[in-house]
């Protein structure tokens, strides 16, 4: 296969990605929404807002902005959904203990399901975004629970470094 075709291939998948894990949160709209029977659907959106404007401001993050990026962090602490995206603003800031706490709150406050749980604690084992603390000995013990290796493995990486350390 031709390079740009490779290319291709893979920005495809990334741009997908990316728009799977901003609407994701719809999926729990109607939680939220029967949680909140007083709230009109206008003012329940702003959820879906904040949660993607925390999600763009870790690519801001990412790409130098990182001032920017910490700003939007600040203002949205409150948003439960969002605390692995702000994890991942504050450990690309290199703020340790915010980085973590917010992981912390994600793995045992918002997520509900331990499957989901090792999933998402696997995923912090390998994104990019948390490289400032992976080695950590706090992160890996934060991440104990991250289920075994990646369902594909990633260029560059070795395969011992897809598992979770144990």
């Amino acid at each position: 296969m031709a390079r740009r075709w490779k290319v291709l291939l893979v920005t495809s998948v990334a741009v997908f990605m990316g728009f799977l894990d901003v609407t994701i949160v719809n999926i729990a709209f109607p939680d939220i929404r029967s949680s909140f029977p007083n709230s009109s659907l206008a003012g329940l959106s702003w959820v879906l807002n904040a949660y993607n404007v925390v999600f763009a401001a870790v690519f801001m993050a990412a790409n130098g902005k990182k001032d920017e990026a910490l700003k939007i962090a600040r203002a949205n602490m409150n948003l439960m959904p969002a605390s692995y995206n702000l994890a991942a603003i504050f450990a690309q800031n290199g703020q340790r203990d915010k980085a973590l706490a917010m992981l912390r709150r994600h793995f045992y406050q918002y997520e509900r399901y331990q499957s989901v749980r090792a999933k998402e604690m696997m995923e912090a084992r390998v994104d990019a975004v948390f490289n400032s603390i992976r080695t950590d000995r706090e992160f890996v013990a934060l991440t104990k629970g991250a289920d075994g290796r990646l369902p594909i493995p990633m260029k560059g990486m070795p395969a011992t470094q897809a598992q979770p350390n144990r």
